[in-house]
């Protein structure tokens, strides 16, 4: 117990207010989500040896008319404003009128605005916008799943809910959150089975 009683010690509390809203594990490293400071919005923290440290989300772009040549780690260009795509969320069609999502970060040059843009190579698609900021909502209650939906080294990933914002997937890098079309879009339960992703909306299930 003493020993126990020394090393609690030397565990820093999450930086924010309010209680803890969910703690998980995920290769080996442990998350915590908290609301920040102020109480205004969620902030997904990841324990270091150094103390927690808070992971900075991208934002978000929807596109349609897109072709299979956009992918993760392309430069996003439109005049002369950049970013680097992180993550392309496919939704609905195929090359070359995919639609979907992108998740952005380092955006450079001013805003993206609706209207054609290209990526590094051949990729091209339709900007639907502007880029918008990925956030969390304050409170909730945090569930997690780990699992490989892709079967490669690289597509374990970490999936969670809160009951205050969409479902999101996270590699560790990269959040990207799940939109499901529900006009609520803020999944309070998650489950992982036979390869499926479940989220629960009260009495709703949507897998």
């Amino acid at each position: 117990n003493l020993a126990a009683d020394v090393y609690r010690a030397l565990i820093a509390a999450v930086p924010g207010s309010g209680t803890i809203r969910g703690v998980t594990t995920y290769n080996d490293t442990v998350y915590a989500i908290r609301d920040n400071a102020g109480g205004t919005a969620g902030v997904l923290h990841k324990s270091t040896s150094s103390g927690w440290s808070a992971i900075t989300f991208g934002e978000e772009l929807s596109f349609t008319a897109g072709n299979s040549s956009v992918g993760d780690g392309d430069t996003l260009t439109q005049g002369g404003v950049t970013a680097t795509i992180q993550r392309v969320v496919a939704t609905s069609g195929s090359s070359p009128n995919i639609v979907g999502r992108l998740v952005i970060t380092g955006r450079a040059g001013g805003n993206f605005a609706s209207g054609a843009a290209t990526s590094t190579g051949s990729g091209a698609l339709t900007l639907s916008g502007a880029e918008a900021a990925i956030t969390l909502a304050p409170g909730g209650r945090y569930e997690f799943r780990n699992h490989n939906f892709g079967g490669a080294t690289g597509t374990f990933r970490m999936y969670g809910c809160g009951g205050v914002s969409r479902g999101f997937e996270f590699d560790g890098t990269v959040f990207v959150p799940i939109s499901t079309g529900m006009t609520t879009d803020t999944p309070n339960y998650i489950e992982v089975h036979k390869n499926q992703l479940f989220f629960a909306f009260g009495a709703s299930v949507q897998h």
